[in-house]
């Protein structure tokens, strides 16, 4: 399983690489894969679901992110990519399908030209790139954007904190993870996050000058 592992990672960072985007595109969404398929084989294996199924499905869910301009097909452009790859490897043919059924419907369910099923390994696809998209990588990028935004102005920064405070407290309520261990992963995530950025608030709150009656 390694050596596959190893080729898809080759594969897919190649592939990247020649895209026209900018380095820290290409380093941010190989990384970001790697991540979503190391936790998604986390999941996997707490859920008994294919493991190489899900890792490669990891590798691969954002191979065609910058082949499209529309960010919701990016799912099914990449799975269409990659089947005639996944074709030359050593994995079943049923492996394959449910790769790329995975892939094609981890943006908004949806496949193309493939059953509409909404398997297992879909499920975990799904839990693993969204439990990434709030990871302490996410605060410290986020952070620095944000602080672009608002460079100088302490005011700003407080209002786009108190923005993204309130977004993540929403999300905690919420229950659109389909396992329980991508629930549990995601709400450690979260709770983390307001618990920075509630700190970080504070912190930008001693940046105004204090009034005395």
């Amino acid at each position: 399983m390694n050596g596959i592992l190893k080729q898809v990672a080759e594969y897919l960072e190649r592939h990247l690489k020649e895209s026209r985007r900018f380095d820290f595109e290409v380093r941010y969404r190989y990384e970001h894969s790697i991540r979503v398929a190391n936790i998604g084989i986390e999941i996997a294996k707490e859920e008994n679901a294919d493991i190489m199924v899900v890792a490669l499905s990891g590798l691969l869910h954002d191979y065609g992110k910058f082949d499209t301009e529309k960010n919701v097909e990016h799912g099914r452009v990449s799975a269409k990519l990659v089947r005639p790859f996944l074709e030359t490897l050593n994995i079943e043919d049923t492996q394959v399908e449910l790769i790329c059924q995975a892939i094609a419907s981890h943006c908004d369910g949806n496949g193309e030209n493939l059953e509409a099923i909404d398997t297992l390994e879909a499920k975990i696809l799904r839990d693993a790139d969204r439990i990434d998209r709030f990871g302490f990588n996410k605060v410290f990028l986020r952070r620095f954007l944000d602080h672009q935004k608002a460079l100088t102005d302490a005011n700003n920064q407080m209002e786009l904190t108190r923005r993204r405070i309130h977004i993540l407290e929403s999300l905690i309520s919420e229950d659109r993870m389909s396992t329980e261990l991508g629930k549990t992963m995601l709400e450690k995530r979260v709770n983390f996050q307001v618990q920075f950025y509630k700190r970080y608030l504070r912190e930008l709150e001693l940046s105004n000058l204090l009034e005395f009656d």
